[in-house]
């Protein structure tokens, strides 16, 4: 039997994070490999995985701190790795990958545990001291660090250090620095004369970042295609669907006013305490799972903009607006709230504005 696609991936992205960050700290990082399995046959996986794989990761030095420890999902095994030795480890990727054993041993579990020929399985470097990143100074012959420009705009691409040329977020630290997430190459950070490059080769979980918030803590919160990643100046922190999350796509990012973080993803909203996951879904009165933009309102309730109307939540019910309501079109993509306390949504068909009672919309007529 071939080895199914997601093994094979997963895999890929055991060895290639396992050998991401390789700075030394006193804190080591921590990386988190999961299978999905069934409910009834978690038991039965933890014993084959002990059986088969565990020694041979051994003897890679890959040893778990914790196994089948407790996920947010009941068809997760997890298990949790201290990496002591990282670049030792990068040397011994190419071997992992040509081990005909371990990768027998992968696809028995995949014919008694998979699902439709395939056994879902993923890692994440879940903490990480955050590495030095990659400093690229400004050019010699610039007028300036921050490129020629025209007048009072400054150009910057990939030629002054840019590590990508499509951002998606900008953020400023509380230093004054800027911070760029593009969409292939991790995020950039200027200081006004070099640029430095953050990946997951520093501790970033993916390269491709999608959104990003600096909250009122001064941590860096970075919405990316394979989680969040949060950086509090000397570590990175990883969040993944292990950890609470309702989608590994992570877009909009905001902090509501009592601190907590909320995050709007393909399945629905997410609220981060500090220390709980929880999840709302159209099961709880969301108008569509799909999320693309939120905010606050003065009075403490909160409004999604989905793929298929407006939902505002007061902390205990859910109302939604659509099209019928007044709503220029469904699919409503950016909310904010106005200095009057009027609510705007921007949407596939025009911009809506609400007053409480009131719908007014503009279109391009």
């Amino acid at each position: 039997m071939r080895i199914s696609p997601t093994v094979t991936f997963g895999m890929a992205a055991l060895l290639l994070l396992l050998g991401a960050a390789t700075c030394q700290a006193a804190d080591p990082p921590l990386a988190r490999l999961s299978f999905w399995v069934a409910p009834e046959q978690k038991d039965a996986f933890q014993t084959a995985y002990e059986k088969t794989l565990a020694p041979l990761m051994k003897t890679y030095g890959i040893q778990p701190i914790s196994a089948g420890e407790p996920a947010v999902s009941d068809s997760i095994y997890s298990l949790k790795f201290e990496l002591k030795s990282l670049p030792e480890f990068v040397h011994t990727k190419k071997n992992l990958n040509e081990d005909a054993v371990l990768q027998k041993a992968l696809q028995n579990l995949t014919q008694t545990f998979g699902t439709d020929g395939t056994l879902r399985t993923k890692l994440n470097i879940h903490t990480a001291p955050a590495g030095p990143g990659k400093v690229t100074p400004a050019r010699p012959g610039k007028q300036t660090p921050a490129g020629p420009g025209t007048d009072h705009w400054r150009t910057y691409d990939v030629t002054h250090g840019l590590s990508g040329p499509m951002v998606n977020a900008i953020l400023q630290d509380r230093e004054g620095l800027f911070w760029f997430g593009t969409t292939n190459n991790g995020v950039s950070r200027y200081d006004g004369h070099a640029w430095t490059a953050f990946t997951p080769e520093h501790g970033l979980t993916d390269s491709r970042i999608i959104s990003g918030l600096a909250d009122r803590d001064g941590r860096l919160w970075f919405g990316t295609t394979n989680g969040i990643s949060v950086y509090n100046g000397q570590n990175w922190t990883t969040y993944t669907r292990q950890d609470g999350l309702s989608h590994h796509i992570a877009w909009p990012i905001f902090q509501d006013a009592s601190g907590r973080m909320w995050f709007g993803t393909p399945g629905g909203v997410n609220m981060y305490d500090g220390n709980t996951w929880t999840a709302y879904t159209t099961k709880d009165g969301l108008a569509h799972n799909q999320v693309f933009s939120m905010c606050e309102s003065r009075d403490g309730r909160f409004w999604f903009a989905t793929l298929r109307g407006v939902s505002v939540f007061d902390g205990k019910t859910w109302t939604s607006f659509t099209k019928k309501d007044g709503l220029a079109d469904n699919g409503a993509t950016a909310v904010l709230q106005a200095r009057d306390g009027r609510m705007w949504f921007g949407t596939r068909e025009g911009v809506s504005v609400y007053d409480g009672k009131t719908w007014i919309s503009f279109d391009e007529d």
